[in-house]
């Protein structure tokens, strides 16, 4: 057996037959030094004995029980178990195309300065009722390069979690998975993102995202709204220590009530904004106003803008760069 240069960590849970196409689209891989580890995660009797059946048929599959319930302790019980100096997430219910271990081991092979490489995804089934979540991955999609990937990360999570290969000592520098109620990944990507490690993603369509009613993304309160805004707040605070805007005022863009709202997780934070722009002004707003046709030159605010409409958001994108401001320089966008 070939030694170990990538560990693939797979938990799992009730995702029967699933679990098998998960195993198969490892299992024809055209690389070789591969290991997978499924970590057991409270899985049902069914789901347990596939898994079990192909740990006890091909050495290069590892089954392993997680210490406590939940995903992020299946996941560090996973890491702690990987062998390999790369380690490719994929999830139970996925599959990933033949090429995808060994053009992701390539590249990091050959960037030194990338840590974590991801791919693009396709969604599917394609159904009415995911456009949404395809819009969304319609958007990762688009993200390439660690400058892209460092610009939008305030606004969702650029990265699909079961498409990414990253190496195995960032989990030594900057740690794993936590666990305090907000999505696992995203909190760890802008965590190492926040330490300067450098996020990339191929080109070419590596991951096959199954989308359904039972994700957890849709279901677990860990992926609300509430828990992704909270998580924002706490990396955004830390950037903000960082690139300090000096003695520019912080200005808001949005001033609607769900714009407050988001505000006051900010403002819990330590984050004090000094006024808000909008297209009219909102009776009762706690913070100055400033109307958008008389927003002030580059450098001389810090524009944070909370409106997470898509069209919206790139309109203001769009006009802040057409005034002369920069992004991350005069402006970030957070929704």
């Amino acid at each position: 057996m070939k030694p170990i240069r990538i560990s693939v960590l797979l938990p799992f849970y009730h995702e029967g037959s699933l679990l098998e196409e998960a195993m198969e689209s490892v299992r024809h891989q055209h690389c070789d030094g591969w290991e997978l580890v499924l970590v057991d995660s409270q899985a049902d009797d069914r789901t347990r004995s596939i898994a079990a059946r192909y740990a006890i048929s091909d050495p290069r599959i590892r089954m392993v029980t997680a210490n406590a319930p939940g995903i992020s302790a299946a996941l560090n019980t996973g890491l702690s178990e990987c062998a390999g100096a790369y380690i490719a997430r994929m999830d139970a219910d996925d599959r990933m195309h033949p090429e995808r271990l060994l053009k992701q081991a390539d590249f990091l092979d050959s960037h030194a300065a990338i840590d974590l490489v991801a791919s693009r995804c396709t969604v599917f089934p394609e159904t009415p009722e995911n456009e949404g979540y395809r819009l969304f991955v319609t958007w990762q999609n688009e993200i390439l390069t660690p400058e892209d990937h460092r610009r939008n990360r305030f606004i969702e999570s650029p990265i699909a979690h079961p498409s990414v290969m990253f190496r195995r000592s960032l989990i030594d520098r900057y740690g794993g998975y936590r666990e305090d109620g907000v999505p696992e990944d995203y909190e760890m990507w802008l965590r190492w993102m926040d330490a300067g490690v450098r996020i990339s993603k191929l080109p070419e369509f590596l991951l096959e995202w199954r989308d359904h009613s039972g994700r957890l993304s849709r279901i677990h309160p860990d992926y609300s709204l509430d828990a992704f805004l909270r998580v924002k707040a706490r990396y955004l605070a830390s950037w903000l220590q960082q690139h300090p805007p000096g003695d520019r005022p912080l200005v808001v863009c949005g001033g609607s009530r769900n714009i407050r709202n988001k505000l006051e997780v900010l403002q819990g934070e330590g984050i004090r904004f000094d006024a808000y722009t909008d297209v009219v002004n909102r009776p009762g707003h706690p913070l100055r106003y400033i109307p958008v046709s008389s927003l002030p030159a580059p450098g001389e605010a810090f524009f944070i803008n909370l409106i997470g409409q898509r069209g919206v958001r790139t309109a203001i994108r769009q006009l802040l760069m057409e005034q002369g401001h920069q992004e991350e320089q005069d402006f970030i966008l957070l929704a």
